[in-house]
């Protein structure tokens, strides 16, 4: 087995210290089973079958409170909420600043960028992530192998992607491409023509941004902002690969399920989740809900133009995440190629075979690195079904008269 030819491998001294801490771990590890046997005497023989099992049913609300009482589960959900409120801040502004030189002539060649922006859409989250730990990981490319090999200036151990930063980073370059749709959609729709009269009203371009471009704007940013939140209280992919030590819900409870089948609790935080996503949604439709917005749904552009220093800095904001996403879908294919990113640059093929390294090469022991394009085909069998499944429910609702 491979653990005990790991553990062959060891030192004499570290191997005799794993054999003395073995068997307290595994108590550890099945305490229940312990305990069950520590009371036998006191239960009957269906009430200690059931513990031993996991099987005792028990009704209450312990699930729910330990969310609150438990240090680690209150510090994975402050962690969630946190990082969606900064994802919020960060996405929605950064969006609405792109959208609003998109649709008001403060960005060159709108088409290109906003076709460069919409990129990340053709992928889910978890290669936006790993792309971004390849290029600011502990391996990666800028960090690692130009800042501190070829530069000398930082070190990548301490200076990297990793953490609370990381997942912010990896969750608004994700949702920017759907907050981007949401609000280029509600900015489309605006009049133009109520900004060309208010300028020769002789309001100024703040008082303008303030009373009537950002007002018109509030549907919209009201489903960014709520559909921005949600997707971050619930991302699971972004804090596994980028998070380092920072738990969130969404990963204790894949945790809860798959290590120790523990579903009553993972339930009851899915339902925790719900909470703070249903309060946002309550505030934002209690913010301003006795104003009337109107929009003109074909959509009249503004003819205004934009001082110069609010082109070059919207220009530059767009610019500077084209960029990005560009960097991030090319450093795959390099990625794709390389035996071991950051530590081996060995050009191998063997990634796009059945059978991963071990078709020309030892295997690594990392898990579906060994498999290939198994796993691959895996996900498109899944996908296959799903999207005409999603398409003709799509289909259904634009037919509908309400839809």
């Amino acid at each position: 087995m491979a653990i005990d030819t790991a553990l062959a491998a060891l030192p004499a001294a570290e191997r005799q210290a794993i054999d003395v801490a073995f068997p307290i771990a595994h108590i550890m590890l099945h305490k229940r089973i312990a305990l069950a046997f520590a009371v036998r005497d006191k239960l009957s023989t269906d009430d200690f079958g059931r513990l031993r099992a996991a099987t005792d049913e028990r009704y209450g609300f312990a699930n729910y409170v330990a969310v609150i009482a438990d240090s680690y589960l209150r510090k994975a959900a402050v962690n969630s909420v946190t990082l969606a409120l900064i994802s919020v801040l960060t996405t929605v502004s950064i969006a609405y600043a792109i959208v609003y030189g998109l649709n008001r002539g403060g960005i060159a060649n709108p088409t290109l960028t906003r076709n460069i922006l919409l990129l990340p859409l053709v992928a889910p989250p978890i290669p936006v992530a790993t792309a971004t730990t390849m290029l600011f990981g502990r391996h990666g490319l800028v960090t690692y192998t130009l800042f501190e090999q070829t530069l000398g200036i930082s070190s990548a151990d301490t200076f990297n992607v990793y953490g609370p930063l990381g997942i912010v980073i990896a969750q608004t370059l994700s949702f920017l491409p759907t907050t981007l749709i949401v609000l280029d959609n509600a900015m489309r729709r605006q009049d133009g023509r109520l900004e060309e009269a208010a300028l020769m009203l002789g309001a100024g371009r703040l008082a303008l941004f303030g009373n009537v471009t950002l007002p018109l704007s509030w549907p919209g940013l009201k489903r960014a902002v709520v559909l921005v939140f949600i997707q971050s209280l619930t991302d699971f992919g972004n804090p596994m690969i980028s998070g380092r030590d920072t738990p969130v819900l969404a990963g204790v409870i894949y945790n809860e399920i798959t290590g120790f089948q523990n579903t009553p609790l993972a339930s009851a935080i899915c339902l925790w989740l719900i909470v703070p996503s249903l309060l946002l949604y309550t505030a934002l439709e209690q913010f301003g809900r006795r104003k009337r917005y109107v929009s003109n749904d074909a959509g009249t552009p503004a003819e205004h133009k934009q001082p110069l220093a609010v082109r070059v800095g919207l220009t530059g904001l767009a610019g500077f995440f084209c960029v990005l996403i560009v960097a991030i879908y090319l450093v795959m294919i390099p990625g794709s190629v390389t035996r071991i990113w950051g530590v081996d640059w060995t050009f191998t093929l063997a990634y796009f075979s059945p059978e991963g390294l071990g078709a020309g090469m030892e295997g690594t022991g990392y898990g579906s690195r060994d498999r290939g394009l198994g796993e691959v085909w895996n996900s498109v069998r899944v996908a296959a079904i799903a999207a005409p499944i999603g398409g003709l429910r799509r289909l259904r609702s634009a037919m509908s008269p309400n839809g």
